[in-house]
Formats: C-alpha cells, sequence, structure tokens
C-alpha cells in the first residue's frame, strides 16, 4: 500500500484548554492538501480505553478521567490502496470538574452590616466561557458571575451556600463543598482597664476588645463625649497606656469599606493626688474582742477643706459605704479581714492613692461550759470553818470553802464558767495581814490591750447552793482608770474578784477568780 502526501490534523471541539469530566466533547480527523472530493475512511489509535469508529469524527458524551491518552487518526482511500500518515499526537487530559468556593474574608465571624464576597473558582478553568449556578435557588440573578456579593448583611442571609460551573447547554462541575454563612447581630466594644486610678506619675492600660472574639479588629479610642474625635494617634490593634484622667470610650473597626462596632460602655479614669489616706480604728485597741463597738475611719491627710467622697475594700464580710466613717456594733468574727480606703474629689476626676492595708483581727471571747475532774491537794480545818483546795489544771485552782457535805463539790463545779480570752487575773497583797491593815488589789488583762476599766468586787458567800455573789467595791461602779484598789481597814478573811470593761456599749472580761486575804487571828496556810 502507498502512501499519500495528505497527513491528517486531529482538531478537539469544543477548543477548550481544559476538559472537565462529564463535558461532551468530538475529535475531528481532517484531511488538507488535494483531498479534494475523494471519499475516505479513518482509521484511530489511541492510549485510552475508547474506541473510535472509522469516520472523520468520533463524539464522547460525559468524558471521564478513563478516556484521557493520546489520540491519533490518518486517512484511507476507498478507491485505492493508498492512506495518509498519521496525524500528530494529540494528548487529551480529563481534569476533576469540582467546583471551589471560597469567603473572601480572614475571619470566622460575620456582623450585621459587613460586605462579604463569595467567589466560586473552577480550578484551571479560567473564568471565561463559565457561567455560575448558586444554591441556594435565589441567589442566581442571569447573567451569574464567579462571585456573590453581599453590600450589608443581615440575619437573613445566613444559612448554606454552594456554586457549580456551565459550559455550554450540557456541561457543568459538581456542587461545591457547603460553606455555612452566620451573621451575627452587630457586636459591642468592651472597654477594661487594669486600675481606675492613675498614679502619681504613671499610667493606666486600657484594652478594647469584641465580644465574641474575632480577628482583624482595630480600634479607635475616645476622650470625653463619644461623638468627640477620635484619639487618631492611638489606632492600634492592642492595648494602649493613658496617663490623662477622664471618661473613655472605644470602638472596633475592620475591613474594607471599613466597618464599626457599637461604641464601648464608658470608663472613667482619675487621676491620684498626692494625698494620703490613712485608715484608722476607733477605740484604737491592739486587741478587738466579739460584740464590742468600733469605728473604721478614712483619714485624708492635708485633704483641706476638699469634698470628698470614700471608696472601700476588704477582705471581710463587711461592705462599707461610701463615707469617711464606718461603724460596726457587736462585732464579730465575719469583720475580721484587711480593710483600705481612697478619697476622691466629688469636684474633680481624681482620687488619693490606696490607703495601706489594716488588719483588722477579732477575738472570739465566748466563755463555755464545761465538766473536768478534781483532785483534792489540801484540806485545811478550823473550828465552825472548812477549805478545800482542788487542783483543776496547770492553770486553776478552785478554793471552795464552808462545805460540809463533799457531794455539793459536783454540783458547785457546773454552775461555774471557765474563764477563756480575754480574762481578767485578781493578784492581793498581802494575802496574809494584821487586823485593820490595808489590802492592795491589782487588776490585769491576759494579752494586755489598751482602753480597759476596772471594776472591783467583794465576795459574798451564798449558803443556799454554795457558790458566791460579787459586791461592788466603793468608788468603782463606773470602773476606775488604775488598775490597783487599796482596801482599807480590813479586819476579817476576806475574798475579792475583778474584771475589766472599755468600749460604749461597755464590753466585759469574765470575772477573775476571787482571791482571799487572810486575817492573822486565823493562822491558816496553804502550800
Amino acid at each position: 500500500m502507498s502512501t499519500v502526501y495528505n497527513r491528517p490534523t486531529l482538531t478537539l471541539q469544543p477548543n477548550w484548554p481544559q476538559i472537565f469530566r462529564g463535558e461532551t466533547i468530538t475529535f475531528r480527523c481532517e484531511i488538507q492538501r488535494d483531498g479534494g472530493d475523494t471519499e475516505w475512511e479513518y482509521e484511530w489509535r489511541t492510549t485510552s480505553s475508547e474506541k473510535p469508529s472509522n469516520q472523520n469524527e468520533h463524539s464522547i458524551r460525559s468524558v471521564s478521567a478513563s478516556h484521557s491518552g493520546v489520540y491519533r487518526c490518518k486517512g484511507r482511500k476507498k478507491s485505492e490502496k493508498s492512506s495518509t500518515d498519521w496525524s500528530d499526537p494529540f494528548k487529551l487530559t480529563v481534569s476533576d470538574s469540582k467546583a471551589n468556593l471560597t469567603l473572601q474574608t480572614t475571619w470566622p465571624q460575620i456582623f450585621r452590616g459587613e460586605t462579604i464576597t463569595l467567589r466560586c473558582d473552577i480550578q484551571r478553568g479560567g473564568v471565561n466561557k463559565w457561567t455560575y449556578e448558586w444554591s441556594p435557588a435565589n441567589l442566581n440573578t442571569p447573567p451569574t458571575h464567579n462571585e456573590y456579593n453581599i453590600i450589608s448583611a443581615t440575619e437573613s442571609h445566613s444559612g448554606e451556600y454552594r456554586c457549580k460551573g456551565r459550559r455550554g447547554s450540557y456541561s457543568s462541575t459538581e456542587w461545591s463543598d457547603v460553606i455555612t454563612l452566620t451573621v451575627l447581630c452587630k457586636p459591642k466594644a468592651e472597654l477594661r482597664a487594669d486600675d481606675r486610678d492613675i498614679p502619681v506619675g504613671g499610667s493606666v492600660t486600657l484594652t478594647c476588645s469584641v465580644n465574641p472574639s474575632s480577628s482583624g479588629w482595630k480600634y479607635f479610642w475616645y476622650r470625653g463625649e463619644k461623638t468627640s474625635e477620635p484619639l487618631t494617634s492611638q489606632l492600634s490593634a492592642g492595648p494602649i497606656r493613658v496617663s490623662e484622667e477622664g471618661v473613655y470610650w472605644c470602638r472596633g473597626r475592620r475591613g474594607e469599606p471599613v466597618y464599626y462596632t457599637e461604641y464601648s460602655d464608658p470608663i472613667t479614669i482619675y487621676k491620684n493626688v498626692p494625698n494620703k489616706a490613712v485608715v484608722t480604728l476607733q477605740p484604737n485597741w491592739s486587741e478587738i474582742y466579739r460584740g464590742e463597738t468600733i469605728t473604721l475611719r478614712c483619714e485624708i491627710k492635708d485633704g483641706g477643706d476638699t469634698e470628698w467622697e470614700y471608696e472601700w475594700r476588704t477582705t471581710s464580710s463587711e461592705k462599707p459605704s461610701n463615707q469617711n466613717e464606718h461603724s460596726i456594733r457587736s462585732v464579730s468574727a465575719s469583720h475580721s479581714g484587711v480593710y483600705r480606703c481612697k478619697g476622691r474629689k466629688k469636684s474633680e476626676k481624681s482620687s488619693t492613692d490606696w490607703s495601706d492595708p489594716f488588719i483588722l483581727t477579732v477575738s472570739d471571747s465566748k466563755s463555755h461550759h464545761i465538766s473536768f475532774k478534781v483532785k483534792i491537794i489540801q484540806f485545811i480545818k478550823r473550828l465552825f470553818w472548812f477549805m478545800y483546795i482542788f487542783k483543776v489544771n496547770s492553770q486553776y485552782v478552785l478554793i471552795v470553802e464552808n462545805v460540809f457535805d463533799p457531794l455539793s463539790i459536783h454540783v458547785f463545779i457546773l454552775k461555774n464558767h471557765v474563764p477563756t480570752e480575754p480574762q481578767s487575773v485578781l493578784t492581793v497583797s498581802p494575802s496574809w495581814l494584821s487586823a485593820g491593815a490595808s489590802v492592795t488589789l491589782n487588776c490585769s488583762v491576759k494579752d494586755q490591750s489598751a482602753g480597759w476599766r476596772f471594776y472591783w468586787y467583794k465576795t459574798v458567800p451564798d449558803p443556799s447552793d454554795n457558790s458566791y455573789s460579787y459586791e461592788l467595791l466603793p468608788g468603782s461602779s463606773c470602773g476606775t482608770e488604775q488598775d490597783s484598789y487599796i482596801v482599807h481597814g480590813q479586819t476579817h478573811t476576806a475574798g475579792y474578784v475583778c474584771r475589766a470593761g472599755r468600749g460604749d456599749p461597755v464590753y466585759y472580761t469574765d470575772y477573775s477568780q476571787p482571791k482571799f486575804v487572810w486575817s492573822a487571828g486565823q493562822s491558816v496556810s496553804i502550800s
């Protein structure tokens, strides 16, 4: 068989640079130069799975990756034993036809009023000769493009979006993956300060944020009215430091065109003045006991005639007002804690520093009923007179006199309290004396603190229940500032007790243990 001069040309229709799965294509074998009216039959060769016929055109509907390969053709004259050379090879590549949908923002949250763009891209497909279909269907407003713009987003734009591309009447890509768009209500900026008071010569840090948190924000800062010009020199993406007092606001911005959040709530920043605040306690006692009345006072050093209002902080359960004095009646352990105060000038946005911490500790002074075993360590007997001395523990010795029935001892103990803090301690000097001599009584408070007045009593035996009552000594009904008291002209054995009180209303310690002074005529010794 001879070869004719004519060389066929293999072409593809449509002549697109990229063929996608599902499209319809046609190969055409064209014989040029002196082909004339010769009747030709055609032969095809391909590395693909396709088996073309002996026609000059071969169409493939819904092309797939299996059709990819190299195609060649040649012509054979029906009336002669001659044919053309093989055409040049034509390589067909069928690409995946899925569309790719992207949201043209760098932040995941979209807020009402923002401008957003959805873009549909066909990989390596360019934009020419494509039309686009969008879901939901109401987005399709022919002619459709590869970008869908929302100028001012609202909650109604929330939903699922996808797209695909079309070329011709029968060719389209697969649908893209879904993008879920959620449009949130317009956000409000949130302003925080690490401190509301600017220290002398210092500054405070202001932080503006948007909730829910999202990226891309920068912030405008305002001082004074929120309608005033922003502090443009302070436009930033992070915190700022300010050293001027006043009312501050902020709001966020992002995007192009610029989108603004709502204004934040205001924060008032005060500038500290050099005056010093000091917390004092009245009465100024080193130890405070439960039930006492106290007053905490916030004093401004060199405050002059300025009108101040006050702020308190405490770790206790107490909530002081904005006055410079705070009184607590019947103080308890729950009032224990650290107290601090500061003063603010009513006419200016300025304040003092916080005072140094004042630690209030309220001691529990409640007595408890207890029972215990005792041991007789001495028994003294004189005519018509008996005395038992009992050892309770290392601290207490209980003396009972004129007791004839030992069974009454137990009753006596149950009717008395063993004192707890604070407690008064009585000493007498001398404990033995000549008839008519003077006796000096001394009263002290354990864990001594200030402000006490002292009350002096003589014991009066009560034979009906083997106990004592107490009778105030002359001149001590209002208490004495001195912690000593002199009894003149004592002639008989007598017992004495004391107690201390302070404050208004008066807070009393427990009674001291009785102390006895023996007259020389009753020569009794106690070891």
